[in-house]
């Protein structure tokens, strides 16, 4: 629990300059854009499926989004569309069974 608040140990300085939250230091692997169908499994074994590893994924995502949408000069309401389309999408998943429940039924 030492390392909350401080940089990770392969951030370096002299080398990466001013410190990202957004960015990953490791070692650098294939973009998963550019990872052929037959790597795919190697590549998903690459990655590291520790709890504390996948929150930092998930907060280095959430700090570009943020740097993308949110700290800009001229925000617009894009981010706001953006809540509200994954906040509607997720309650959409979370009734499905109450939707497909309506789907089979006959109305005289």
């Amino acid at each position: 629990m030492d390392s909350i608040g401080r940089p990770p140990q392969q951030y370096n300085p002299n080398v990466h300059g001013p410190y990202n939250p957004g960015t990953y230091y490791g070692k650098a692997d294939t973009h998963w854009k550019n990872v052929k169908l037959a790597e795919l499994p190697a590549w998903l074994n690459r990655r590291s499926k520790h709890p504390v590893h996948i929150a930092q994924a998930i907060g280095r995502a959430a700090w570009r989004w943020n740097n993308k949408w949110l700290d800009v000069k001229r925000p617009t309401a894009a981010p706001l569309v953006h809540i509200i389309i994954c906040s509607s999408a997720f309650y959409y998943f979370l009734q499905y069974k109450s939707h497909t429940d309506e789907r089979i039924a006959k109305y005289h």
